[in-house]
């Protein structure tokens, strides 16, 4: 089942890189008819939705994907993300979600930590 998170960890990844150069595919052509004096809303439009969809949707979804990686593999919180703030916390019950729908048979529970002690144990700086 762990196979199954990191296929959804590297579409995720493939994902932004689509979007991203969707993007600027986007901003080009809307600065291209700005400067030719065209209606460049429609292009704007598409680039902000395209760049929100990324960074509020895309990139919260890859982290909470990866952080669920890493406990299954029996990494702990430190291992998988070296400098986080109390400001910048991840979406822990997404991350735990993930964590219970990719448990299976493939993964040897008795080596797992409890999910809330690995939680308590990330020191957030």
């Amino acid at each position: 089942m762990r196979d199954y998170l990191k296929v959804k960890v590297l579409s995720l990844a493939e994902e932004a890189k689509i979007i991203r150069r969707l993007e600027k595919r986007r901003l080009k052509y809307a600065r291209k008819d700005k400067k030719e004096h065209k209606n460049s809303d429609l292009n704007y439009q598409i680039y902000f939705g395209l760049r929100s969809h990324r960074i509020f949707n895309v990139r919260n979804e890859a982290r909470a994907a990866h952080l669920a990686y890493g406990y299954l593999k029996g990494l702990n919180f430190q291992q998988m993300e070296q400098k986080t703030y109390s400001n910048n916390q991840p979406n822990w019950n997404r991350v735990k979600k993930l964590v219970d729908s990719y448990t299976g048979p493939d993964i040897n529970k008795s080596k797992l930590l409890n999910y809330n002690e690995w939680v308590k144990g990330c020191n957030l700086i």
